[in-house]
């Protein structure tokens, strides 16, 4: 997300001619105003409720591991996503004290790194699904629970130490031209290969669950109990993982427009044409990762039979301790 557009800018000195400003100013207070806080605190609701929920879990399989580090990561994401909505709705009514403008800051510096951490785990999550897809016998032996968790760690320091190489070259004021665009590139590299695994684990995996359907129903007569419960079990974890992928992409679609945007012309820069443009889907980047750090909860209601019984015992407790 670009630091600009959480600043209301909305004279025609100030915005290009793209969009009519007044039209502008409707779309981005709807925004940031409205959708992007709501989604925000949902996320944050979403992250309390899944570190609850998967720290409960068996964390000895890797994908309850993995998953509760994808809330965690989420959930800072939220705590970052609610600070900077408050601080534009403060701006909005026109308090700009300097303990908000700090806040701000403090949103703008950090953001990125909540974001990288979930697309390494996403990342991670999509490669280790079809690991297990491809080397069935062997896969708990070779893709155990402490090799994932380093995988994510090596993608994690991977981006955030490009990151903060970047932010000491700006608190150094060292306006290196090489420097920027050898980090904008390397965001884009980083961010371009981890989707583009993304979505082709997903098709794989979309592949593989509709030819083991069909396997199933042929060898339904003759398979035992234990066998047909482990094969739906299975099949329920590869659907969750494919909705999550999916929300993942969709979600991030935003982003990638406005990578690609960047990428294509001069125009859609902070001095271009086309800045109104770039300014509004980069607002709409913020509605995509709030709602990325959100649906995941739903997904894992309905295709998680451990993690919705747990839920269900949590508020039986509580309901049970009112009385």
């Amino acid at each position: 997300m670009d630091n600009s557009t959480w600043s209301p800018r909305i004279t025609d000195s100030e915005m290009g001619n793209a969009i009519d400003h007044v039209v502008f100013y409707y779309l981005s207070v709807g925004l940031n105003v409205v959708l992007n806080p709501v989604c925000a605190l949902l996320a944050f609701c979403a992250g309390i409720v899944n570190i609850a929920t998967f720290s409960q879990m068996d964390l000895s399989q890797g994908v309850n591991m993995n998953l509760l580090i994808l809330s965690v990561s989420d959930f800072v994401l939220a705590i970052i996503l609610v600070l900077m909505t408050f601080t534009y709705i403060s701006f909005w009514f026109g308090i700009k004290s300097m303990p908000i403008q700090q806040v701000a800051l403090f949103g703008f510096r950090t953001i990125n790194y909540p974001v990288t951490a979930s697309t390494a785990v996403t990342t991670v999550i999509a490669v280790v699904r079809c690991l297990s897809v491809v080397i069935p016998l062997t896969f708990r032996s070779v893709v155990t629970v402490r090799r994932q968790i380093v995988a994510i760690a090596l993608g994690c320091l991977i981006g955030w130490s490009v990151q903060m190489y970047n932010q000491i070259l700006a608190l150094a004021d060292i306006k290196s031209m090489i420097s920027r665009n050898s980090f904008d590139i390397f965001r884009n590299v980083f961010f371009f290969t981890c989707l583009s695994i993304i979505v082709a684990s997903m098709v794989f995996l979309t592949i593989a669950l509709q030819r083991s359907s069909m396997f199933q129903s042929r060898a339904a007569s003759t398979s035992d109990s234990q066998s047909k419960t482990q094969n739906r079990r299975e099949a329920r974890v590869m659907k969750s993982v494919i909705l999550v992928l999916t929300i993942f992409v969709v979600c991030n679609i935003p982003l990638l427009m406005l990578s690609i945007m960047r990428l294509a012309s001069i125009e859609f820069s902070r001095s271009g044409q086309y800045r109104s443009v770039e300014d509004l889907v980069d607002l709409i980047v913020g509605l995509g990762i709030s709602l990325n750090a959100s649906l995941n909860t739903f997904v894992y209601l309905f295709h998680n039979t451990q993690y919705r019984n747990i839920i269900k015992t949590s508020f039986s407790h509580q309901s049970r301790s009112s009385r």
